[in-house]
This record gives C-alpha cells, structure tokens and sequence, in this order.
C-alpha cells in the first residue's frame, strides 16, 4: 500500500454490559484442596474482575473472519502445522488483515502499523458498588456449580465450582483505530460489524451454555486528526447510543 501516512486516530468508546454470566479465566499455578478451580481473571491492583484487551480484540476478529469471505477462503487453504490446524487469516490483502495485523511478508506484501489498539475494560462505579452490595458475590464474582451427567445412570458427578462475573456488570471499553490512509476510512466501520456480530455471539468461555452474551451501550466515537497532536486543535465527538441505532451516515469519518 502506498502512501501511508498518519491522518488522525479515531477512538471508539462505550459500555460492554453483560447480558449473562461472564467467564474469562486464568490458570491457577496453585490449587488448594477443595478450591475453585475456574477462577476469572482479575486486575492486580484491585483485584476486581476485569476484560482482558486480548480477549475482546481477538473475539472480534474472529468473528470478522468467519464473515469476511477473503479471509474464510484463505484460513480453509492454509492449514498450518502438524495437525494442519486452521489458524488466523494471514494473507495480508483483506480487510481484516488491514485492521488486525498480520505476519506474512513473503511477497513484499505491506500495509503498514496494525489500525486497532483494544484496551483493557474495568468495570464502572456502579458495578463496582453492585458487586459490594450483592449477596453472593465475592471480588466481583459469583459462583456456578455444573455437573458432568453419566450418560448411563443419568446422575451428575464430579461438580465444579465455576466463578463468573454477575449478569447486569458493566464495563468501560476503548478501541483506538488510527488512519494512514483513506482506505482505512471505510474499513473502520467494519469495527462496528465485528461489534455487531459479538452480540449476537458470546465472550469469554462456555459460550455454548449460556454464558458471555453482551451487548453495547453508550457508544460514541472521538476523531481527533494530526492537529489535535501537533497545534491542539478540539477533537470531534459523535454519540452514537446503541448498535442498532446505527447508520451508515453516523460512520463517515472526515478528518
């Protein structure tokens, strides 16, 4: 790609709200007997639960992956490794690629810095005092016991303590998208697809019993240009509320 050049950031921020149970977890390098062993991650400092920025960020591109029919074409020709596993699209050329990063440099293929930056989301005073306040809840989590059920005598065994963040949490988000080049433009309102599509999926594990549906709300986006950083010129704001109050014409980035 030519032509590369920093034209601005626009920064997208909002609330990721949990419609559901949320499990992000983290191994346990000790586990006490009769401990839980299912434990969600949690910021060092508070030792509240937080949503890794990794964790959102790669959700959404896989989700962009599965609808991009480029980089569906490109993962189910290039397995990779022993096991010819399918992994992340890496052909440099679709949108995704553009948006994500990648690593492919075989054939010169360039298209500079990765646009997106996913910070890490903490949860809002609100939650903070709802978890505080909450019967059940401990450091930001509450407890859900499953069973594995014998297929023969139909009887559950084996229960597993599972903690996860309480349903009606919510969480301040921040996506920073940078624009080199006027394609990106266009590209960004492929963020909002991605957004679009996780609601209708889940985040975190279990997904497929129930847990890590979300959705957002209070969304707004920040375009700051070159002059915001060089001559502190204001930064424009656009409210945006929720996904489905989107339009195309709410997404025209003019920098």
């Amino acid at each position: 790609m030519e032509n590369l050049e920093f034209q601005g950031n626009v920064i997208i921020k909002g609330k990721i709200v949990c419609d559901t149970g949320l499990h992000i977890g983290e191994s346990n390098e000790t586990l006490e007997i009769g401990g839980i062993d299912n434990m969600v991650m949690r910021d060092k400092k508070s030792n509240l639960p937080y949503i890794p920025g990794s964790s959102l960020k790669g959700k959404l591109r896989h989700q962009m992956e599965l609808f991009n029919k480029d980089s569906v074409r490109y993962i189910l020709d290039n397995p990779k490794g022993r096991n010819r596993e399918y992994a992340p699209c890496n052909c440099g050329k679709c949108s995704v690629c553009k948006i994500f990063g990648f690593t492919n440099d075989e054939d010169g293929t360039y298209v500079g810095p990765t646009r997106i930056i996913v910070r890490d989301a903490f949860p809002d005073d609100e939650t903070k005092e709802f978890w505080e306040s909450s019967e059940g809840v401990s450091r930001g989590a509450e407890l859900k016991t499953e069973n594995v059920i014998d297929r023969v005598k139909s009887t559950a065994m084996h229960p597993r303590p599972t903690e996860r963040i309480p349903k009606d949490s919510k969480f301040d988000f921040e996506i920073v998208f940078g624009i080199y080049h006027d394609d990106d433009k266009e590209n960004f309102k492929e963020i909002f697809t991605a957004l679009k599509l996780l609601e209708n999926n889940y985040l975190g594990g279990n997904g497929s019993r129930g847990y890590g549906k979300i959705h957002f709300e209070d969304l707004s986006y920040l375009i700051r240009n070159r002059s915001f950083y060089t001559d502190n010129a204001e930064e424009k704001v656009i409210e945006l509320g929720v996904l489905s109050n989107l339009e195309d014409e709410n997404l025209k980035i003019e920098l």
